[in-house]
């Protein structure tokens, strides 16, 4: 289920809404009552686990990280 921001053209709150079906927008400001409120573009982060060290190739193998001879 997506969480997408949305800001009211009255009184340019910005605000989140968890949308479980597509229907489900917001029909209202939760600050002001105001009907006009528009999707806008929010950015977004990725959280990134600590990457992998490439093995050296082996002797047998011309490439690192796959070689079949390390265990």
């Amino acid at each position: 289920m997506p969480i997408y921001e949305y800001e009211c053209k009255k009184c340019r709150q910005r605000f989140e809404h968890l949308l479980k079906t597509s229907s489900d927008a917001p029909s209202a400001c939760p600050k002001c009552g105001g009907k006009k409120i528009e999707k806008v573009f929010s950015g977004f982060s990725v959280a990134m686990g600590q990457k992998t060290p490439k093995m050296p190739a082996c002797a047998s193998c011309p490439g690192a990280g796959g070689c079949p001879h390390r265990k």
